[in-house]
């Protein structure tokens, strides 16, 4: 049987070649003919495997294959020869304060979605099921796909040729990476007395117990800015004014554990302890690996802004003073405003809108910590309000404010983002201020150069020691105070 079976199988080879070199020659003479239509694939840069060539419109006969482009949102474009992919966002109105949302809710309530490229509204995206479009599973994905229409039935070895050609072909022109997401956050006054710094710099858990389960959050941020009110140093006389604060150097350390990055010395306490308190202050900020901006020897350094690079963006940090004359007499415009004779800070004016103006840029993101407006005055007045619009005028993309002690709203506005004022965040004694103890951190997420998530934290100060706000107050109060803004 073996023998008989071998002296068959030996027959049969001359049919098999025949049959192989029939369909090589078929080939050869009659390859399939391809048509790329939609423009989705260049003919010059995509070269035909052998067997196949380039249909040609003249042909009185039908393309044996065409390649056209075809969409789906969702995951069902995965299993396709992907050509390109586009991240959807929902787009919010300034109103609604919700951060994530169900896919579901976001289709029932027909909300506009946003290609990620075209995204020019500061803030108001949402989140899909707690994903954003840096995230993997993120629902809202617009997929480009190549789809092949065979138009005769194909012979396996043929279809494997193409579609891997088609495979080479798309590695070469499209790369399925999400995009980075990084999350900056900000908070207002610091001031590190009345019991603050000894908890940071005395006690092994001192971070802990002073931030409690905000510390997560801030130590997570990729860029965290604060106000400092108060000099970092063990010298210098005092200025005449009503209070004057100043900390000891190795609270910078804490700080910095704890996730901050910038501290904002535009206020009306970086002279506390005059010229020489501010030097100090510089130099222990450079020396704890904390920057600034807004405040140094001379007019120029002082207009120079911090930059920071993360990941693929860069973000520009500038600091300006706008606070009004104190009823003791102070005047921070002129008593500590930077000069030619003197160490100082930067002051809102000519000088700092045209700097703005000068480095802001499409690309990267431009801040502006402002220290104006007035005490204890929950809603910015008029002269408050045109200043920090016309540093989004010059070129900011986001402007911090803080001095009031008290949170005022924010604003989307020209395409930027502006918190009035942050309130207090570290600041003991408190108590008996209307207020003053209700505070914020501003989050913002950022993707592609865009301002994507507005996802603000309220914050509870009790004493020396601060943590989440989970009562709702504080949030609902913040989004009254927005909402006042509008119609302005």
């Amino acid at each position: 049987m073996f023998i008989l079976y071998s002296k068959a199988m030996i027959k049969a080879v001359p049919f098999f070649l025949v049959s192989i070199l029939s369909l090589i020659s078929c080939m050869a003479e009659n390859p399939v003919t391809v048509s790329f239509q939609g423009g989705v694939i260049d003919p010059e840069n995509f070269t035909l495997p052998d067997g196949f060539s380039l249909y040609e419109k003249e042909n009185a006969k039908k393309p044996d294959l065409v390649l056209s482009l075809g969409e789906s949102l969702g995951a069902e474009g995965k299993r396709r020869f992907i050509y390109s992919n586009e991240f959807l966002v929902p787009l919010r109105s300034p109103g609604d304060y919700r951060n994530s949302m169900s896919l579901n809710e976001i289709k029932d309530e027909g909300f506009e979605l946003v290609p990620l490229d075209e995204w020019e509204h500061s803030g108001l995206g949402i989140m899909v099921d707690g994903f954003t479009p840096a995230d993997i599973g993120y629902p809202l994905v617009r997929w480009k796909f190549i789809d092949l229409t065979w138009k005769i039935e194909p012979n396996p070895a043929l279809q494997k040729k193409i579609e891997t050609a088609l495979a080479d072909y798309l590695d070469t022109v499209y790369s399925e990476a999400s995009p980075d997401l990084i999350w900056i956050g900000a908070v207002g006054d610091m001031m590190l007395q009345r019991g603050i710094e000894d908890v940071l710099i005395d006690q092994a858990d001192g971070k802990e117990r002073i931030f409690s389960d905000l510390l997560p959050h801030l130590s997570g941020f990729d860029l965290l800015m604060g106000n400092l009110e108060g000099a970092v140093t063990r010298n210098g006389s005092k200025t005449p004014k009503s209070f004057n604060f100043r900390f000891r150097p190795e609270v910078l350390k804490p700080l910095g554990q704890t996730g901050f990055d910038y501290l904002s010395l535009t206020n009306n306490h970086c002279y506390d302890y005059g010229e020489e308190g501010l030097l100090d202050t510089l130099g222990y900020l450079r020396e704890y690996g904390i920057r600034t901006s807004g405040a140094g020897t001379s007019l120029q350094e002082a207009l120079e802004p911090a930059i920071f690079s993360i990941g693929d963006s860069t973000f520009r940090i500038l600091s300006v003073g706008a606070y009004p004359r104190e009823r003791n007499g102070f005047d921070g415009q002129f008593q500590a405003r930077v000069s030619d004779r003197q160490a100082g800070i930067l002051w809102y004016g000519e000088d700092a809108l045209s700097v703005i103006a000068d480095f802001s840029e499409e690309e990267g993101i431009d801040i502006v910590m402002v220290h104006g407006g007035h005490e204890w005055q929950r809603y910015p007045d008029t002269e408050q309000r045109n200043r920090y619009r016309s540093l989004i005028d010059a070129g900011a993309d986001i402007v911090l404010g803080s001095h009031p002690h008290v949170l005022q709203g924010v604003e989307h506005y020209n395409g930027g983002i502006i918190y009035y004022s942050l309130g207090n965040f570290l600041f003991n004694g408190m108590e008996e201020m209307p207020y003053a103890e209700d505070s914020l951190v501003a989050s913002l997420g950022i993707c592609g150069d865009k301002i994507l998530y507005r996802r603000d934290i309220p914050v509870q100060i009790d004493g020396p020691y601060v943590k989440k706000d989970r009562s709702g107050r504080i949030i609902q109060q913040f989004k009254e105070l927005s909402d006042a803004l509008k119609g302005w």
